[in-house]
């Protein structure tokens, strides 16, 4: 087992880059027995991961063009994109019907609603650590996940 000589992530013996800084690893390497800080405090960054998440409902464009390395932060931010999109979507699609048939108009401003319950849903998700996708909008991904290997 080796660490990273930047930031101590454990990693692969084989590895070139460090998955926890990304930083290039073809120099010297410490091997060690003794446990840095960080590979002590596995969880260090999870409150970070989360925090990244949560933000990503309430900011979702700029936490997305963020995109943070960690796979956790970047499926919440991904889920709070695809909500995002399909409430626009929702948004003018209720306004033009509404617009022709008014009485409708009711009737369809409650599914404003369903994109509330699913921010919360989200939030939720994210605070628990859990990696559940949002019901309906959660299958209907209209950005895929960026991926950085």
């Amino acid at each position: 087992m080796k660490y990273c000589k930047y930031c101590g992530t454990s990693m692969p013996n084989e590895s070139k880059f460090c998955p926890g800084c990304g930083s290039n690893q073809m120099g010297e390497v410490k091997e060690s027995v003794t446990p840095t800080y960080n590979q002590m405090n596995v969880n260090m960054g999870e409150p970070l991961n989360k925090g990244m998440a949560v933000l990503g409902y309430f900011f979702p464009l700029i936490m997305y063009l963020v995109n943070p390395k960690e796979d956790f932060a970047r499926f919440h931010i991904g889920q709070a994109m695809n909500l995002w999109i399909w409430q626009i979507i929702y948004t003018i699609g209720s306004g033009i019907i509404s617009a022709i048939v008014p009485e409708i108009g009711i009737i369809l401003s409650l599914g404003a609603l369903y994109f509330t319950v699913c921010m919360i849903m989200g939030i939720v998700y994210s605070v628990q650590g859990e990696r559940k996708k949002l019901p309906l909008v959660g299958d209907l991904e209209i950005i895929k996940q960026r991926n950085y290997n």
